[in-house]
């Protein structure tokens, strides 16, 4: 098994401060978009640079996406999805159904923002209908890999994505907690899955205005290289 195979990735928002999260990876021969966040600034979004990626040799139009993954339903990771959907009608969207539920209700909170409402509720329910809604633990098998869905803490509903074809297997975060809250318990990754890549987000570093108090990042950070041991970020 080659294990130096490419696995193209992008990221597309996010990277260097909070909002417009979303990220492209080209694996076991799918396009996958994991997130599709926005800001919101005087009533107009801004959301991900796809046109860097439609600029690279990884992709030639929206059309071309297959799968994408949401995280949870923060805005900073959901807040594109129903016009990406529009342009990508074939992609598998996949997401809790707590998400699910929470993302109907940012959708709502959007379009009265962009005053949108009466024609936006039904664009919104053609693409709600049109997700599927995953379990922790669950294993799909997408064709090309198999992905299984892992709870992250963070807020209700909030997963991990882990990718495996024959080649590697791979670990998106999103946003995670090693603790519990009020509402979640932290996140789990399962003994023994050899995650040979993570893709984490941790933009908090890279955000100069927030601070974390005794270096908690750099601790949370350590925990989960800890639960996947020898693996490689």
């Amino acid at each position: 098994i080659d294990m130096l195979k490419p696995a193209p990735f992008m990221a597309l928002g996010g990277a260097q401060k909070v909002g417009s999260s979303c990220y492209f990876l080209k694996f076991g021969g799918a396009n996958i978009l994991f997130d599709a966040g926005g800001m919101f600034c005087r009533g107009i979004i801004s959301g991900p640079r796809f046109r860097d990626l439609l600029d690279s040799p990884y992709l030639e139009n929206m059309k071309q996406i297959t799968h994408i993954f949401i995280s949870h339903a923060h805005n900073d990771h959901i807040a594109s999805l129903l016009s990406i959907m529009d342009e990508a009608p074939q992609a598998n969207v996949y997401m809790t159904d707590m998400t699910w539920q929470l993302a109907s209700f940012q959708m709502d909170r959007q379009m009265a923002k962009l005053k949108t409402k009466e024609f936006g509720s039904l664009v919104k329910q053609k693409h709600l209908d049109r997700i599927i809604r995953v379990h922790y633990m669950q294993t799909m098998d997408c064709g090309g890999f198999r992905v299984t869905f892992l709870p992250a803490g963070h807020i209700p509903g909030a997963m991990m994505v882990l990718l495996k074809d024959r080649n590697r297997s791979i670990l998106y975060t999103g946003d995670y907690f090693v603790k519990p809250t009020a509402m979640t318990n932290p996140c789990y990754i399962p003994e023994n899955i050899g995650i040979d890549t993570m893709i984490m987000c941790a933009l908090r570093a890279k955000n100069s205005s927030y601070t974390w108090n005794d270096d908690n990042l750099e601790k949370e950070v350590q925990i989960v290289f800890q639960i996947a041991e020898n693996h490689t970020v």
